[in-house]
């Protein structure tokens, strides 16, 4: 039987898994865990509802992590003090936060008092909310059921303990780094749009809503900026946790290979040792397997260990398929509206530099808040994502590499590689943004685009006062 037949029939075989007759869904049934990430798991499944929420979540990271637990209060993902109350309250005032922050903002749009500066750019700023505004509720409900994939991934992601470890370092690092951001961020949007509301309001106090809409500012900004920032860092942290698990998966084969008898007869009579860690003599290895056919593996044993390493590669990948068809709608709204704050940044620019519009230090503050939170959002999302599908394309490799070590005979070993790289599914293997793999490529187009549009604006510079010139001395 072909290499790819057998792992046609495995995967038919995880297709037809009743999840009705199994306690567990058909990805953690595929995906083989530790026996202290089922026992996790399980705890997590057999725990009250209420442990199961964000603030289960919040109190699990306090523990390892305080800084990325502040970091969460402050972004409204938990309330600082336990009880159903309080998190009900501190939920509704961050509620109340954007929806007084984004209706005046859009209402501005219309009454143009200051800050207002270009109706694209109040547009972006008011639409800004909406991502927001989304984001909260829509990680309470992913984390509001303990059978949900967000559970798993956390629950999976400690049943390895080194890995839970490094995960933890990581949300720490994490936490640090983005702290000093949301501080700067704040006192930068107070700058740009409270600080020209609030000397406008006083200057016009016959203007009522310029008056209120300046006092509400330096009482909403907090909260609203705060909570836009910590969304772009939460989804970072997810994808870690099932970067944290792809990693143990790929140290167990690691560890199988250097265990196997083949591996270690072989790196005794060559010197040839690949199994630690990727040294680039995987072509000296196959040729060292290559010669020495008479000592693979039967055909039902072949295929045995090639269903064995397909089962446990194609599990992972359902996992994080069933993670990204949760993901999406988040990102997709996320990415859009930094994608538009984006341009309206580069055309407020191009009048700036093009037609002479005058350019104050709070219409700065404003481009530039526009620009660092629409930054955050699209790389937050295009690197992570790039970053897991590129240690699925590592784990592939090394899926093929085990089936090598344990017998395997490269006439299926070599075919099984171009399947995995597949995972058997059109969109491919990694992380799926609207069921399309992300890679290194978007991320590379991504930055040449927004290297091209800033060249474009900086090389138009001079012609732009050139002409702005000529119109003073025409007038």
């Amino acid at each position: 039987m072909g290499a790819q037949a057998i792992l046609a029939r495995t995967v038919f075989a995880h297709a037809g898994t009743n999840p009705r007759k199994s306690r567990c869904s058909p990805s953690l049934c595929m995906f083989p865990s530790t026996d202290r990430a089922m026992s996790l798991e399980y705890e997590c499944l057999d725990k009250e509802k209420e442990e199961c929420s964000l603030e289960g979540l919040a109190k699990l990271i306090r523990k390892e992590s305080s800084i990325f637990y502040v970091f969460m209060v402050l972004g409204g993902f938990c309330s600082p003090v336990d009880g159903r109350c309080s998190v009900r309250v501190y939920t509704l005032i961050f509620s109340v936060s954007f929806w007084i922050c984004g209706l005046t903002c859009a209402w501005n749009c219309v009454t143009r008092n200051p800050p207002f500066h270009l109706f694209i750019v109040d547009l972006a700023v008011a639409l800004l909310h909406l991502p927001g505004f989304l984001a909260v509720p829509f990680w309470r409900r992913a984390f509001g059921d303990h059978k949900t994939v967000m559970w798993r991934i956390i629950a999976k992601a400690r049943g390895h303990e080194r890995e839970w470890d490094i995960l933890c370092g990581r949300a720490r690092l994490l936490g640090w780094l983005m702290m000093p951001v949301m501080m700067g961020t704040v006192f930068l949007v107070w700058t740009g749009f409270a600080v020209p509301a609030q000397i406008y309001g006083l200057a016009s106090s016959h203007h009522k809503f310029a008056s209120a809409h300046a006092y509400s500012m330096w009482a909403v900004i907090p909260p609203v900026v705060c909570s836009i920032l910590a969304n772009a860092a939460f989804f970072g942290f997810i994808i870690l946790a099932i970067i944290a698990h792809i990693d143990a998966l790929e140290e167990e084969l690691l560890s199988e290979i250097a265990g196997s008898p083949r591996h270690r007869r072989i790196a005794s009579e060559t010197g040839v040792d690949v199994a630690p860690a990727h040294n680039g003599k995987g072509s000296e290895l196959a040729g060292i397997l290559q010669r020495r056919a008479e000592e693979c593996l039967g055909a039902e044993e072949a295929n045995s260990v090639v269903e064995d390493v397909a089962s446990r590669f194609l599990g992972a990948q359902d996992f994080i398929d069933e993670a990204c068809r949760m993901l999406s709608p988040i990102a997709v709204i996320h990415i859009v509206m930094a994608t538009f704050q984006l341009v309206a940044v580069f055309i407020d620019a191009a009048l700036t530099i093009n037609f002479g519009v005058p350019l104050t230090v709070y219409i700065l503050c404003v481009d530039l808040f526009l620009v660092l939170a629409a930054l955050l959002e699209l790389l937050g999302f295009l690197c992570m994502g790039t970053w897991l599908t590129t240690k699925m394309d590592a784990l592939c490799h090394d899926c093929v590499r085990q089936m090598l070590e344990q017998g395997v005979p490269l006439t299926m070993a070599g075919p099984s590689y171009h399947f995995l790289e597949s995972a058997g599914r059109h969109s491919g293997t990694g992380y799926k943004f609207v069921m399309m793999r992300l890679d290194t490529s978007h991320v590379a187009a991504f930055i040449s685009g927004l290297c091209t549009a800033v060249g474009f604006i900086a090389a138009n510079i001079e012609v732009g006062q050139r002409a702005v010139e000529v119109g003073k001395k025409v007038i």
